[in-house]
């Protein structure tokens, strides 16, 4: 049985509503409190979801620490790989660090997804700097990075020796400089089973040379940024060959712990040959039990194999920007960078 119930309210217009007259039963009593219970957490759940997919794709980079342990600005935030990684950077950068106090922003003469018509600078290092709030009346710049691994191992370890130089690729060889670099070039062991780049570009970038930048206002921004010695954050991924490979780790090593005040965020298995056995040689190396207090592995091996393969005769694949393959990816490598916090 229903009754009819009227309330007024201060400032409010009356308002009638129906209201049950008896109480439910016992017997039902339990089956509602279980179907309210599940609507409730099943409404956490989502708002748990939702807040933590907002905070990884926002600008989370406010609160994370350079090394665990430390909650200071991110300031220099540095990604490495091929092709791929170089795309990932761009769509970080242009669209993941974008929001409503973000004020100014300025770009190397390099940045850019390829650059077709300048092949010196398509295998280039990149750099992107931002300006913006900390709060309501500190300005900080933060620099990304973007650092193009070219296949040798020794290009990996140079760039941890001065992480602040940029590099780009050489323009055009004579003939006889390109003879003269094919007869040294080693062909067999660096590139088995690996994608072999074209003679002109491992030429082009064995063949680096500093950036020389003109910009006033990039250079303003450079000016301007707080200068450091070493990333708060390397996010490393496979270069051309898959450098740094499975045989390659004590390289690897070294840099990590040579640079203790950076966190090192490592995915061996990004995109390209993406081949079970070269996921095989990296898991038989025991690497992603390594203990380094600055080194976190991310293990992408389950997303990598779904896509087509990346390795030998049957070419680069190159993952959309922004697709599915890109966004996993990267929430799980920047989880890592957040799990830092606690």
């Amino acid at each position: 049985m229903l009754r009819h119930t009227t309330i007024a309210t201060k400032g409010i217009e009356k308002s009638t509503f129906t209201i049950p007259e008896q109480i439910p039963s016992k017997e039902r009593r339990p089956k509602r409190l279980v179907r309210n219970g599940m609507v409730l957490v099943l409404g956490m759940l989502i708002c748990l979801t939702l807040i933590s997919h907002f905070v990884l794709l926002s600008f989370t980079e406010d609160l994370v620490p350079p090394t665990c342990g430390r909650k200071e600005p991110l300031t220099w935030i540095m990604f490495m790989g091929d092709s791929n990684m170089r795309n990932t950077y761009n769509w970080w950068t242009s669209t993941k660090i974008h929001q409503p106090k973000r004020l100014e922003f300025s770009k190397s003469s390099t940045y850019g997804i390829d650059k077709h018509n300048d092949f010196g600078r398509r295998w280039a290092d990149q750099e992107y700097l931002v300006k913006r709030n900390i709060n309501d009346t500190n300005m900080s710049t933060v620099r990304y990075s973007f650092r193009f691994l070219h296949g040798n191992v020794a290009e990996f370890v140079n760039d941890s020796n001065d992480w602040n130089i940029a590099r780009v690729g050489a323009i055009f060889p004579k003939p006889e400089q390109m003879a003269e670099f094919l007869q040294t070039e080693d062909t067999e062991t660096l590139w088995k089973g690996a994608n072999r780049p074209s003679d002109f570009a491992l030429w082009a970038t064995k063949n680096q040379q500093p950036i020389n930048e003109t910009s006033k206002k990039f250079m303003t921004f450079m000016k301007n940024w707080d200068k450091k010695n070493d990333p708060d954050v390397v996010i490393l991924t496979q270069g051309w060959g898959g450098v740094p490979r499975s045989h390659e780790l004590d390289s690897v090593r070294m840099v990590v712990k040579n640079n203790p005040h950076t966190l090192f965020i490592w995915s061996p298995l990004y995109v390209t040959d993406n081949t079970p056995e070269r996921h095989e040689t990296y898991v038989e190396s025991k690497i992603y039990n390594w203990t380094e207090p600055n080194l976190r592995m991310v293990d992408l091996w389950d997303l990598a194999k779904k896509l087509p393969l990346s390795s030998g005769q049957h070419g680069v694949h190159h993952i959309g920007i922004g697709g599915a393959h890109m966004k996993k990816s990267m929430e799980r490598i920047w989880n890592e960078v957040v799990a830092c916090l606690f």
